[in-house]
């Protein structure tokens, strides 16, 4: 019960009255439209509702109204309080079992079948703490007042010693409450570390809530930690931050979405007329982004739908959401805080000092490892487990033969944050996400499950059991280079090796090595590259450019929904560049020269004759 409501208690018979219902009771019965209506219509067959009044002037009521509000007031005068979260634990554990430390100074429990008023002293709290520690009772409910000053933590030194499972409920709105609370069960000298879980209704709307705290746990941390996910301990995934980058962005093209009528939940008229939200302008066009309504001006306006619409279009916006972040994750750019790579085999191949500073000797190091991990396989059988035999495609690719578990009926996002049709490719090392288009264009080929089996069998007898990955760490003071560092993935990770060594710094790939280097003034461009190997991964995979001598250039080209390498100002020379193996198309009306990517002696000469002079970190 909330403080504004008050209790009375009368002799013999536990009658408690709470003034929240009489409040809801006295709106409903001055709220309640009673008075009599006239439909009137004018010349041009305009209806206007006009109150009908008796011979004084006095309104005239409709007894048809008035029987239907006494109704309803009747019906809701009659329903039992809703009981909070906290009476309800009580009432279904039993108050024995429940050691409650709050500020409550009296409380309604259940005792030999009658629900009496229990009054708590001051010193109940220690009591209760006490009871709980000792493992006298299992369960510990403790709101505000109870989070400040005591620990509920598994302490070596109390007998219980059980993994305590932390569920947070109405976090409300401050994250550093929520970290008060929290602590209380995840504390230094403990047995186990406590299991953490949020709690929230089915009701998507509620997701509100949730999200606030999620943010504001990330930014706490990143304030007071330097690292956002040390706050939140983990406990939030980034789709349930609903204020962040991406959530902006699977909102935008949600707008995009409904104004198509590619929304199933609800059309874009009804949206408007629901929420009072305005997508389009005067002239029927959909508005820019910027005078979009914004993420929570959206939510608040979820909150006030019923609780299917609520849910409808949550779950179109959550589908959305979920492709933009698995896109991102594919790609590399979503960020999730700070990552441990486990290996359980580390080779260091080099370590370099690249940079030392001259006032205070710090060094930033360049360290080139070869990582080793478990490689997790999935056996046919797993494959299928969890998956809809409706929604299934056995497809082995006609090019690799390897085998792949197609599912059918998902979605995902173009470049223009559009919705496009995907399926998902289950492999028996990893799981991707591809547009529907692409997969009809590629290699896969649906087949009989016999022969997906043996072939998804065959390719797991074969696999290595190792994953091996080439990694680029630079360690040690990174401020000074940080504007030389790629752009693209600005990630800190720590590297564990199995004898306990670790390595803190900004994760790059192999390819940028030389390009880092050479913004450093360490090596040239030809010296930076090393060998073909570099120079084809810093153009094909990360869209880089390498300018040659004589004006020429290496840049990526899409050609077919497919990357090549191409020879930029190469035209005139078009009959040297086929002597070394390159070839020339006609696209346009203009001659174009490819080098094969499967051939890397054609680059190697190319790079012989013409050497390297820049590179740029990104082709225009």
């Amino acid at each position: 019960m909330s403080s504004a409501c008050k209790t009375a208690l009368s002799l013999g018979v536990l009658d408690i009255k709470s003034g929240c219902k009489e409040t809801v009771l006295d709106y409903l019965k001055g709220a309640f439209p009673v008075t009599a209506m006239d439909a009137i219509e004018d010349e041009e067959g305009n209806v206007t509702m006009v109150a009908v009044k008796d011979a004084d002037g006095h309104p005239v009521f409709s007894q048809e109204a008035l029987r239907l509000r006494d109704e309803l007031v009747t019906e809701l005068a009659c329903l039992p309080a809703v009981p909070g979260v906290l009476d309800a634990v009580l009432e279904a554990l039993g108050a024995d079992n429940v050691a409650e430390i709050t500020g409550r100074s009296r409380r309604v429990v259940t005792r030999g079948g009658r629900r009496m008023v229990e009054r708590r002293s001051a010193s109940a709290a220690k009591a209760e703490t006490d009871a709980f520690m000792a493992g006298k009772k299992r369960v510990l409910v403790f709101s505000d007042a109870g989070g400040t000053g005591r620990s509920y933590h598994a302490d070596l030194g109390v007998a219980n010693q059980q993994r305590r499972v932390h569920y947070l409920v109405e976090p409300g709105w401050r994250a550093d409450s929520a970290i008060q609370g929290l602590g209380r069960s995840h504390r230094t000298n403990q047995a186990c570390a406590p299991l953490f879980r949020p709690v929230s209704t089915d009701i998507h709307g509620e997701k509100r809530f949730l999200s606030t705290i999620a943010r504001r746990l990330d930014s706490l941390g990143a304030l007071t930690r330097g690292e956002r996910r040390s706050a939140g301990n983990g406990l939030f995934r980034p789709e349930d931050n609903l204020e962040s980058p991406w959530a902006h962005r699977a909102l935008q093209a949600f707008y995009v979405e409904l104004y198509f009528g590619n929304i199933d939940a609800m059309d874009l008229e009804t949206f408007e007329h629901k929420t009072g939200l305005r997508l389009v302008d005067g002239e029927g066009n959909l508005k820019k982004s910027d005078d979009m309504p914004p993420m929570n001006t959206f939510l608040n306006r979820l909150l006030a739908l019923r609780i299917a619409d609520q849910n409808a279009l949550f779950e179109a916006f959550e589908r959305i959401l979920s492709s933009i972040l698995e896109r991102a994750a594919q790609t590399g750019q979503l960020d999730r805080g700070m990552e441990d790579i486990v290996a359980d085999d580390i080779v260091i191949q080099s370590e370099e000092v690249i940079r030392a500073d001259a006032v205070t000797g710090a060094e930033t190091k360049l360290l080139s490892c070869q990582v080793r991990t478990k490689r997790e396989l999935t056996s046919a059988d797993d494959a299928l487990a969890s998956q809809s035999p409706a929604a299934l495609i056995f497809a082995v690719n006609g090019k690799s033969r390897r085998a792949a578990l197609v599912v059918r009926g998902l979605s995902t996002t173009d470049d223009d944050d559009r919705l496009v049709p995907a399926v998902r490719l289950i492999r028996p090392d990893r799981c991707s996400i591809a547009p529907l288009k692409g997969f009809e264009e590629s290699a896969w080929e649906p087949v009989e499950e016999s022969v997906w089996r043996a072939t998804w069998d065959a390719e797991l007898n074969a696999a290595d059991p190792w994953v091996r990955r080439d990694l680029a760490l630079v360690c040690g003071l990174l401020l000074p280079i940080w504007s030389s560092l790629p752009k693209g993935s600005s990630f800190v990770r720590r590297l564990k090796a199995p004898d306990g060594r670790r390595w803190l710094g900004r994760l790059i790939e192999a390819g940028e090595v030389p390009r880092l280097k050479m913004a450093l003034g360490i090596s040239d461009a030809a010296t930076a590259l090393g060998d073909t190997g570099q120079a084809t991964d810093l153009v094909l995979r990360q869209g880089g450019a390498i300018a040659l001598a004589g004006g020429l250039w290496l840049r990526r080209a899409k050609v077919m929904d497919h990357y090549r390498i191409e020879v930029v100002g190469a035209a005139s020379q078009r009959t040297t560049f086929a002597a070394l193996g390159c070839f020339t198309e006609i696209i346009n009306y203009t001659p174009r020269v490819f080098v094969p990517t499967d051939q890397p002696d054609v680059l190697k000469a190319i790079l012989a004759k013409w050497p390297p002079q820049s590179m740029l970190a990104r082709a225009a």
